[in-house]
């Protein structure tokens, strides 16, 4: 029976069902070899990342691996999905000897393989093993931001937004927008805090979002907050204070920031930091007392906190020594300071620390005030540098190069300090806010180096009372800073020859220093020369002597004695003489001020041209009149040099042009003294205004050398006389009216 049984299945044509074991192997045989291979490859790499890679990792890191793993998945996919060549599987199968109508199979599997192209909008004719692909790696690449994938993103720690914002206080660094009067910069939201600010949550509660707004710069919803915080609770009420305090500072409102340190202060009022902070508030509020005061209980405490409080000595001393430049008082402990102010901050936080560049940067500053330029030129660079690592264009290069930019112009590089003054003004534009006390203060050393260079049609005085106008808005009208600002304006005025005008400014100035620094202060000595030259140039004599007089006074304390602000002083003496007749007492001045110049400024400085020319312009007879002669040209090749190709045709060069031809009219050289006068006056009618009194004196100067030709040319000399006399007449309206 059995066997008749099977012989009927086989007459049937049907078959027994094949083992299980016999399919998975039918359908591995059926498997690539290449997607075997790169299946291995993601399970080994999974595996990996499961028990190798820590479960969590940061953003940049988790989506790269992320990437990597549906990458593989869709190359497993490809792999495995690829068509076998028809022609191929039917050799193959010839040589296992399944004999089919081979002609017939191959049409259907080429047609079987054309079968499976669709048309997408957009994308056109593609395949259905294409889109399984672009599926397979979209789904791998969704699993990885899941909670299911192998590897999470951790999350970023929000690190303490206040920290930044108190250090950039505390780091207080110098800066000397006119290259002669130091003054404390403003705080300018540090870059870390601003990065900071972006990872706080709208979700924060009130007192956090607070210091996320004082960070980009919402000074007045920072308000807001802090108040909602102290109603509502949120925080302890002492650190609502001080972020008050830190919101009213980084909005250039230095004095009501102190108002709200004191009353952090009356709840914690032996904490050396809190009084650093406090005092920095005062600093830049232009009360320098108040802030010793502060400074000196802070240092007292942190000398007794022992190794704990090295960080807390090293801020006291580098905010003491800030204050004592500032002051212009016991420069030589200032220097002290600063020094172990470095150590300890390279001590407690590392070498190249922000804050110990903060120091350096003060010390140079100290240095290119005492005309110690090589030594200021180091400390500057040394700052600068560690700065820039930290940050390409943060706003500590901007300090940097800033007081670079003024070095320079100390030194006469006009042309290079306007250089590195524009790439500061760059920096800050974009670090700090356009409207505030920082930006006003970096314009107002681009027009100082400006001015130096003769660019009178950028530095009008309009745009420079807008200075004036930013800096009073921001730090009031009685702070130090203001008084630079006037003292450009003063400058300005003086470049329209409205001398006038540039006298109230220059008073204006010395007024506020006497109020803010003291009636003694060495930072006085400048600013009462610029007054005096102003009166000088109003003939009012007496008053420009009585100024001279006492900023020597106040030189002779304060200043070493070869100073270049006391040959300034010594030369606007010598200047008073010359405008009486007394060229016989100006010389002694003029030469005592040269050797001081060239001692401390170099044979090359548009100082010591200035100071030839004069010295050239009392050679009265032909027998001296080539030494004259000689001192003329020195001049005028220094300056020429000094401020480059561009800028040859320059102010300073004219008038000294006009020396030089007063000179070859003494000694009968007409036809010498002809071309001088020519390039003077197309240099007068380029750069100054229409009745400026150097205009009159070429004039003069060009109608005696006319009345000398042979022959004569009395006539034309007779209408430049009367130009000259009409250009005299309109300056002195001109004075009178602003005057008045």
């Amino acid at each position: 029976m059995a066997k008749r049984s099977s012989s009927k299945r086989r007459r049937s044509g049907k078959r027994a069902a094949p083992p299980i074991g016999q399919i998975a192997r039918k359908s591995l045989q059926k498997v690539p070899v290449a997607a075997v291979i790169w299946g291995a490859v993601l399970l080994v790499y999974l595996a990996v990342l499961y028990w190798q890679v820590p479960d969590a990792v940061s953003a940049w890191l988790q989506r790269p691996l992320g990437l990597i793993s549906a990458v593989l998945a869709t190359v497993v996919y490809a792999c495995a999905t690829r068509p076998a060549d028809p022609q191929d599987d039917l050799v193959t199968r010839v040589r296992r000897g399944q004999h089919l109508d081979f002609g017939k199979q191959l049409r259907e599997e080429r047609r079987g393989h054309h079968g499976r192209a669709v048309n997408l909008p957009l994308l056109g004719e593609t395949t259905l093993r294409a889109i399984g692909g672009a599926i397979v790696f979209v789904v791998v690449a969704a699993w990885w931001f899941t909670p299911l994938a192998p590897v999470a993103v951790a999350e970023r720690a929000i690190g303490d937004l206040s920290e930044p914002l108190t250090r950039e206080i505390t780091s207080l660094v110098l800066v000397c927008p006119d290259g002669r009067l130091p003054i404390a910069q403003p705080p300018v939201r540090p870059p870390e805090a601003r990065r900071l600010a972006k990872l706080i949550p709208d979700s924060a509660d009130s007192y956090t979002l607070a210091l996320k707004a004082i960070a980009e710069g919402r000074y007045d919803e920072a308000q807001y907050l802090l108040a909602k915080a102290m109603a509502e609770g949120e925080g302890a009420p002492i650190l609502i204070q001080v972020a008050r305090a830190q919101a009213e500072l980084y909005a250039d409102r230095p004095a009501e920031a102190a108002v709200w340190y004191g009353n952090a202060l009356g709840a914690k009022p032996n904490d050396p930091g809190l009084l650093c902070q406090t005092a920095a508030a005062w600093i830049h509020a232009g009360s320098p007392a108040k802030a010793q005061a502060l400074l000196a209980q802070a240092l007292r405490l942190a000398r007794d906190g022992g190794e704990g409080a090295k960080l807390d000595l090293a801020v006291c001393l580098h905010l003491q020594a800030a204050l004592y430049q500032l002051t212009g008082v016991r420069l030589d402990r200032a220097e002290e300071y600063n020094k172990q102010a470095q150590k300890l901050f390279a001590e407690q936080l590392g070498e190249g620390d922000p804050r110990e560049a903060a120091s350096l940067n003060n010390q140079s500053v100290l240095f290119a005030l005492r005309g110690s330029f090589p030594g200021a030129r180091s400390l500057n660079n040394w700052a600068t540098d560690i700065w820039r690592r930290h940050d390409e264009k943060g706003p500590g290069v901007a300090v940097g190069l800033a007081n670079r930019a003024m070095r320079q112009y100390l030194q006469g590089q006009y042309v290079e300090a306007r250089q590195t003054c524009d790439a500061a003004l760059v920096i800050r534009r974009n670090t700090a806010d356009v409207r505030g006390a920082v930006v006003a203060m970096s314009e107002t050393s681009s027009a100082t180096v400006a001015l130096a260079l003769g660019a009178y049609a950028e530095t009008t005085p309009a745009e420079m009372k807008s200075l004036v106008t930013a800096l009073e808005t921001t730090l009031g009208a009685r702070h130090p800073s203001v008084a630079v600002a006037m003292n450009t304006v003063g400058e300005s005025y003086k470049a329209e020859s409205l001398y006038a005008l540039a006298q109230t400014y220059h008073a204006q100035a010395v007024e506020i220093l006497r109020e803010s620094l003291g009636p003694r202060h060495a930072y006085l000595v400048p600013t009462l020369a610029a007054l005096a030259e102003a009166r000088l140039l109003l003939g009012r004599y007496d008053d420009a002597e009585k100024n001279c007089l006492e900023a020597l006074g106040i030189a002779e304390k304060s200043l070493a004695t070869d100073d270049p602000n006391v040959a300034r002083c010594l030369e606007l003496q010598a200047r008073v003489r010359l405008a009486q007749g007394k060229p016989d007492e100006a010389r002694p001045l003029l030469e005592k001020a040269l050797a001081m110049e060239v001692a401390s400024l170099g044979e090359a400085h548009p100082r010591v041209a200035e100071t030839l020319g004069y010295l050239g312009s009392i050679e009265p007879d032909r027998r001296t009149s080539r030494t004259g002669i000689e001192r003329y040209e020195k001049a005028i090749a220094i300056d020429e040099a000094a401020f480059g190709e561009q800028c040859r045709d320059h102010p300073s060069v004219a008038r000294l042009l006009v020396g030089l031809a007063r000179l070859h009219v003494q000694r009968g050289q007409y036809a010498d003294a002809e071309p001088h006068l020519r390039r003077a006056m197309e240099i007068g009618n380029a750069t100054l205004v229409p009745f400026h009194p150097a205009l009159a004196e070429t004039l003069e100067a060009e109608a005696e050398v006319l009345r000398h030709l042979d022959p004569p040319d009395a006539k034309k000399a007779d209408r430049l006389d009367a130009r000259a006399k009409e250009i005299r007449q309109q300056h002195a309206e001109e004075n009178r009216r602003e005057e008045g």
